[in-house]
């Protein structure tokens, strides 16, 4: 069965099934006279009504694939904390909700959020990395399914020739088959924080450091999961190079905000190499948002200097990142190092952008907890008065 699944889900064979499908269809139009049988259907329905199709063929395109994901994910015994499909959004915050987010159309897709908790050793750890990558192989295969089925249907409608089913299933099925190919090329891609099905169920079976990365994402209360990831973050970071990828570099991040926000106890040999970077080179985000977490740790462990170096090149230092990324982390600083009182922009979810996919997630309740001011008068008297 599972050999079968990886047949079924592999470019090898779904290439050459969309080719089929197309061939079926060029053939079917024009070598075996169906093309005025189709056109004449399509000419049934106002021209309205084709745009109508399309539209909602996308729509079912996205609803089921996502439901694929969704199904299996409850199945596998996730709990589920959203579902997006183009604008819409069902969300669980204190109870289920229905919204519309219109900016989320521009993504032309969905997601299914699934709640990671319940982790506490290896063998959970496993478990969860098992079932979270069926789940994320489940979407890819119902698109492929739901675009098999449309394809049967339009044959069918052809060859018993009912004009009207004709002219739907042929939009349907012509508009299926176009998104089904982005769906598998999106499948195959990535980008900052975001994933591909096919890469993100990939590194969840075959890379030990990304697991560990992803899955330390979800913002948990339950105590024993967030002590089983730092046990599981420390070797990472003693063994390896902060910037060797961009999981070690999110997992330093998040070595830092418990370091610095929840006064975790960190390892003496990271904590030695931290005391000799002083500023981190690049352009990047993920950049950005490290050098304003190595400069909260210096000032924690009242290296001031090396503080103050950061926080004088981070106002001359150009990133590629969004203003609201950069405004996020500004407001973050003058209101940890008690510069401002900046409560209410941090209160406020529109505001919340740690990083720039952080608007994907406005539709939920984040648990953002601002950092309480510190008192730390040599270092307010260091930033305002130039004191070396």
């Amino acid at each position: 069965m599972k050999t079968l699944k990886k047949v079924l889900l592999s470019k090898y064979f779904v290439i050459p099934v969309i080719g089929f499908l197309l061939g079926f269809l060029w053939v079917a139009f024009v070598h075996l006279g169906y093309f005025h049988q189709i056109l004449e259907s399509l000419q049934t329905l106002p021209w309205y009504a084709h745009i109508l199709l399309g539209v909602l063929a996308i729509f079912i395109v996205i609803l089921v694939h996502e439901l694929g994901h969704l199904i299996l994910l409850v199945i596998m015994g996730f709990k589920i904390k959203a579902i997006y499909v183009l604008m819409l959004v069902l969300v669980k915050n204190k109870k289920w909700q229905f919204k519309f987010f219109w900016r989320f159309t521009k993504m032309l897709g969905g997601v299914v959020i699934p709640i990671i908790d319940n982790i506490t050793d290896d063998t959970s750890l496993m478990d969860a990395k098992k079932r979270l990558a069926k789940g994320v192989s489940a979407g890819p295969l119902a698109s492929l399914i739901y675009c098999v089925i449309l394809n049967i249907l339009l044959i069918t409608a052809i060859l018993v020739n009912i004009p009207a089913m004709v002219a739907w299933m042929f939009v349907l099925t012509v508009v299926t088959i176009f998104m089904t190919v982005l769906v598998f090329a999106a499948s195959f891609a990535s980008m900052p924080g975001l994933y591909g099905d096919f890469i993100l169920k990939d590194k969840l079976k075959n890379d030990d450091i990304f697991g560990i990365y992803y899955l330390s994402l979800e913002k948990t209360d339950n105590d024993a999961q967030n002590y089983y990831f730092w046990t599981k973050m420390v070797p990472i970071l003693e063994n390896n190079g902060f910037m060797e990828s961009s999981e070690t570099k999110g997992i330093l991040l998040n070595y830092l905000q418990r370091l610095v926000f929840e006064k975790y106890i960190g390892c003496a040999a990271i904590n030695k190499r931290l005391d000799q970077l002083n500023f981190i080179q690049g352009n990047k985000e993920e950049i950005l948002v490290l050098n304003y977490h190595l400069m909260y740790y210096y000032v924690d462990t009242d290296q001031l200097s090396k503080a103050k170096i950061i926080f004088d090149k981070l106002k001359q230092a150009q990133y590629n990142v969004k203003p609201e990324v950069s405004l996020y982390w500004q407001k973050v600083t003058d209101h940890y190092f008690n510069l401002s009182d900046e409560t209410i922009f941090l209160s406020d979810i529109k505001n919340y952008y740690p990083q720039s996919i952080s608007w994907i997630f406005s539709p939920i309740d984040v648990d953002h907890d601002i950092p309480a001011p510190i008192n730390n008068e040599k270092w307010y008297n260091k930033i305002n008065n130039n004191e070396e």
